[in-house]
């Protein structure tokens, strides 16, 4: 029996039943794609934009705040990597945050926040990032376990490649 038994057969089992006879069946593990539709599927109220801001737009048609989350949003979408932007979170301490991005590591099925604080050169700015960093690590969100964080400032731009980077190494 051992040498036959393959647990990872049951996902395969489920994946090849007709579509009509997979609601009549509960699958022990989710497959990957029905996982990630679930997912994807949450429905939440992301934060609003003022009337007088600049409108910003990633490849999926999806407002964003800047430049440099376009370069974010378009990255994860390009890698197939599932997200929502500015999902809203309770952080103990500061209320409702409406993180820039929540994304899904579909093989762990691990969330990650992922803040990018862009205007680190402005000292109010930076300030504020710092404590909201204390909070979210205070809330249970560790910097390289799961909050991804990025950087930037007038003299040193968002790297394209540091962004491809972060995602190669937490959410692939």
């Amino acid at each position: 029996m051992l040498n036959n038994y393959r647990p990872e057969h049951i996902d395969k089992i489920y994946s090849s039943l007709h579509e009509n006879r997979k609601p009549l069946v509960c699958p022990v593990i989710l497959p990957d794609d029905d996982y990630v539709k679930r997912w994807m599927s949450v429905e939440y109220k992301g934060k609003s934009f003022n009337d007088n801001t600049t409108e910003y737009y990633t490849a999926k048609k999806e407002r964003v705040r800047s430049k440099s989350e376009i370069i974010i949003a378009n990255t994860l979408n390009r890698l197939k990597i599932p997200y929502r932007y500015e999902y809203p979170i309770h952080i103990p301490g500061i209320g409702t945050v409406h993180s820039d991005f929540v994304c899904l590591n579909i093989h762990k099925r691990k969330e990650y926040i992922w803040e990018h604080f862009g205007m680190m050169a402005d000292s109010d700015y930076a300030e504020n990032a710092v404590n909201k960093i204390e909070k979210y690590t205070l809330a249970g969100y560790y910097p390289g376990d799961n909050l991804i964080l990025s950087f930037e400032s007038t003299s040193r731009p968002l790297s394209a490649w540091v962004i491809e980077h972060n995602i190669q190494k937490y959410l692939m």
